[in-house]
């Protein structure tokens, strides 16, 4: 993830995002056409290098070009919309390819390939934004260290990078297990598409009203509610069996990481410089996954032990007490809207 932003900010962020796509159809296209298992880890490892190519560049490539035309402060509008349409594609994919994958699961790889292979191109029609003091290849490992030690001596920086690493990291454990408590609770699998959809709406939206939503509630308060949401939520999910409480308590987490997204991005692009920004920003992805890592398992072998998916909630919201303590006190002496 490190060396991807890196990488983004030395090549031009513009390369970065069409060498993201270039990799996903080739990842794509290995699992569609094999089912080799090690061949298909090496689809994975290109699958993950790509997104971690497409998460470093993409928001520092909107920042950039919005500085360089004096627009910066319209970036958590732009970024926001971004992602919501990035979300509610994926929304109405998900429920097309639901019904495509009853016919025949296959054929939904094979019909993404010719999107992706468009896509390849649409990043190189773009205006690389102009970037003062732009590193060479022969400073690239420079390029990491100096980021390094940019966020080490920056702590408003250090803390908006850690806080979403923290947050997110945890809040992902909860995306891949939603899918079978639903079932558990009583969902048709056909319906799944359906619920999907009208979760990534609800998060698009999210997203595209964080920029006005924000402002009202203050930077703090903001903050504080990307906490408080899914600590009571999980709470929910843990004690109700009712199927309409469960929708409507997944539906309210799934706004948490769309609202934060261009907020989060907004606080550390402000807070960077043009020719280190890909590589900042992939310092919160890599924390994200890295939290990820290394909380998933534990919690897996919680759920296993006491043999419900209910209990992955329970400790997530579990997790969730002591994360929001610790940041309740640091976000109480910052000097925070």
């Amino acid at each position: 993830m490190i060396p991807s932003g890196a990488f983004s900010d030395i090549i031009g962020k513009k390369y970065a995002l069409a060498l993201s796509n270039f990799l996903y159809l080739i990842a794509l296209a290995i699992i569609a056409f094999t089912s080799n298992f090690w061949i298909l880890i090496i689809a994975e490892i290109i699958w993950g290098t790509a997104t971690a190519l497409w998460l470093s560049s993409g928001s520092a490539f909107i920042f950039d070009t919005l500085k360089n035309a004096n627009k910066e402060k319209e970036f958590k509008k732009i970024d926001g919309a971004a992602y919501a349409i990035s979300l509610a594609v994926w929304g109405f994919s998900a429920l097309i390819g639901g019904f495509i994958g009853e016919y025949n699961l296959s054929l939904t790889l094979y019909l993404s390939l010719p999107f992706i292979f468009i896509s390849m191109f649409m990043p190189l029609s773009f205006k690389e934004p102009k970037v003062k003091d732009k590193r060479q290849w022969n400073q690239y490992l420079k390029q990491i260290k100096n980021s390094i030690k940019f966020v080490a001596t920056h702590k408003m920086l250090k803390f908006y990078i850690v806080y979403p690493s923290v947050i997110i990291g945890v809040l992902m454990i909860s995306f891949p297990i939603s899918q079978p408590y639903l079932v558990d609770q009583g969902m048709p699998i056909k319906f799944l598409g359906f619920f999907f959809l009208f979760a990534s709406i609800f998060g698009a939206l999210a997203a595209k009203l964080a920029h006005k939503i924000e402002p009202i509630i203050g930077e703090k308060r903001s903050l504080y509610y990307i906490i408080i949401l899914p600590l009571v939520f999980f709470l929910v999910l843990f004690f109700s069996n009712n199927l309409i409480v469960t929708i409507i308590s997944l539906a309210i987490i799934s706004i948490v990481e769309p609202f934060s997204f261009p907020i989060i991005n907004n606080y550390i692009n402000t807070h960077t410089v043009a020719n280190e920004r890909a590589t900042l920003l992939s310092f919160r992805h890599f924390g994200q996954n890295l939290v990820f890592g290394l909380t998933a398992p534990l919690l897996g072998m919680f759920g296993e032990y006491h043999g419900t998916t209910e209990h992955i909630y329970l400790g997530i919201a579990l997790l969730f007490i002591p994360i929001f303590i610790i940041f309740y006190n640091i976000l109480r002496k910052k000097a925070l809207r």
